[in-house]
Parts: structure tokens; C-alpha cells; sequence
């Protein structure tokens, strides 16, 4: 039976660990608690509470990025023949998508799974609707997105931006990502179109923890490959379905940003001027685009 819209949090826990979803915030994930042998150890910046559930503060918890994740340089994109505009929220692009603060239908909720849906809100110019399933599978989180279209298609991509904490207690902890291609930049931290073979610090296949401030780069990655975040206490192991061919990795104070998403930042443009592999999909009615991350973990 459905719940309430204003139904605070969504808590899911079993004997390995504890989600905390508040729908009212964008369905972010605000708390994630893993249980060790010795102590209970808070994997997302600023998720050790009390906090509001009607809002997530910036770098804090994890949100999901749809329609777009990350970047749409002036937020302009072109689809059959038109032109699009969205709010330049972050000068000089369209950032994060429209429902990372947007209030959640709570559709289900048991102890161990839950369904949020929302529309894709005002500021898209198509009607479509999103929905997020997740759910505790033993010692792992899996989190399934879907973006429907209602009647007329549209490009889409989406993507989890969690911001994990880069230190549980003791040491930093080490990345470890199966990136194929980077993305080249420009000053305004747009794609250029161009991808270059990761090398020095952007060579994430070898384990290394960045520095603060080094890396804010968007990688395609081997399918379904497994993206390790390890620190002394845990590890933590991210692997999703083929349709997040995607990663950003973004090294802020005091956190880890590792990101799994559909497709490459400003990858509507980059589409649109015959670049391959940028990982857009064109949702039509009857056609979703649905992908899926697990983030399992283990005791060190």
C-alpha cells in the first residue's frame, strides 16, 4: 500500500548495515551505517544525524542527478530540431538535473526495500517520471533508477552523487577504478569532445588515494566493472549494470565523490555534434532507460 508524501525518512536495516532515504529532500540517501565486529562506522559525510529530513546540505549524504548528470554547458541541448533551455544554476552550465531537491512519493516501504517516484519537475521540457527502487541485500545496497517517458521522447542520463567520507577514523582511504578513457576538459570544466588514455594521477586502475583538489573528471569505465573504495576499516565495492558506462570522481575536503552515471557530463551536446560513445540514451514512451548499482561491503 502506498505511503504518504509526507512520510520523513525511509530507514532500511539488517544485520549488516542501515539506510537512511529521506523522500522529502530529493529521496537522497542520507545515512549509511555499516556494522563491524567492533563499532558502527558512518560511510557519508554529515550522515551521523540528528538532521532535517526535508532538506540535504550541500556535500552531505548522497543525491541522484536525473535527467542529467552533472554538467549541460549554458544549459542549452538540442533534440529532433529544437532547442532546449534550462536554468543556469551553476554559470555557466545546468547542474545536477531537476529533482535532487525535489519532495518523493513513498510508493512502498518494508523494513528492507522501498520505491520513491516524481515527476522530472518544471524546468524539463518533457513530461516523463522517475522512479528509484532500493533495497539491503545482505552486507550490500542496490539501488535501481528508471526514467520513463510520458508522451513525446527526450535524451536522458542520470546518476548517484554520494559523497563519501574520506577518512573513518584512522587513514585516508584508496580508490580504485577499471577507467578506459577520460574526458578532456576545457577551462570551464566542459568536455571538449576528445578522450585521452588515463595516466600519472587519473590512472585509477592502480589503487592511490588523490590528493584534495586533484581530480573533478569524468571516465568511461569497463562494463560492470567493480570500482573499489578501500580504507583500514572496510571496503567498499561499487558495481553497476552496463548502462552506467559512466563515472565522475571529484576529490573535495574531506570527502570522496565517486559517482556512477548513464552517461559523460555535457554528453547531450557532445551527441548532438556526432561524438561517440557519450553514453546518452533517447527515451521514448514505452522505452525507459533503467540502470542499477550494488555498493557491497566487507570488514578489513
Amino acid at each position: 500500500m502506498s505511503q504518504p508524501v509526507e512520510k520523513n525518512e525511509v530507514i532500511l536495516e539488517n544485520e549488516f548495515g542501515r539506510a537512511v532515504y529521506t523522500p522529502l529532500a530529493g529521496a537522497s540517501l542520507r545515512s549509511l551505517a555499516i556494522w563491524t565486529d567492533e563499532e558502527e562506522l558512518e560511510l557519508l559525510t554529515g550522515g551521523i544525524g540528528p538532521f532535517d529530513p526535508r532538506e540535504l546540505p550541500p556535500g552531505m549524504g548522497c543525491f541522484i542527478m536525473a535527467p542529467w548528470p552533472n554538467r549541460i554547458r549554458d544549459g542549452l541541448f538540442d533534440h529532433e530540431g529544437r532547442k532546449y533551455f534550462l536554468p543556469v544554476n551553476a554559470p555557466p552550465h545546468a547542474i545536477h538535473g531537476t529533482v535532487a531537491k525535489s519532495p518523493f512519493r513513498v510508493d512502498s516501504a518494508t523494513p528492507l526495500s522501498a520505491r520513491f517516484s516524481t515527476g522530472l519537475g518544471t524546468d524539463w521540457p518533457f513530461e516523463g517520471a522517475l522512479t528509484i527502487d532500493v533495497a539491503l541485500e545482505g552486507a550490500s545496497l542496490v539501488q535501481t533508477m528508471e526514467i520513463v517517458a510520458a508522451d513525446e521522447s527526450f535524451p536522458a542520463g542520470f546518476g548517484w552523487h554520494p559523497w563519501f567520507k574520506r577518512n573513518l577514523g584512522s587513514e585516508d582511504a584508496t580508490i580504485q577504478a577499471q577507467v578506459e578513457a577520460r574526458w578532456k576538459l576545457d577551462l570551464n570544466m566542459t568536455p571538449t569532445g576528445q578522450t585521452a588514455q588515463p595516466t600519472g594521477v587519473l590512472d585509477l586502475t592502480i589503487p592511490s588515494t588523490p590528493e584534495v583538489g586533484s581530480l573533478d573528471d569524468c571516465f568511461r569505465i569497463r562494463s560492470e566493472s567493480e570500482t573499489l573504495l578501500t580504507w583500514p576499516e572496510i571496503e567498499l565495492s561499487i558495481t553497476s549494470s552496463p548502462e552506467l558506462s559512466h563515472l565522475q570522481v571529484y576529490t573535495p575536503a574531506e570527502s570522496f565523490c565517486i559517482e556512477p552515471q548513464t552517461c559523460a557530463v555535457n554528453a547531450f551536446q557532445l551527441a548532438a555534434r556526432g561524438i561517440a560513445d557519450t553514453g546518452i540514451a533517447i527515451v521514448e514512451p514505452g522505452r525507459p532507460l533503467k540502470a542499477t548499482t550494488r555498493w557491497a561491503w566487507s570488514s578489513r
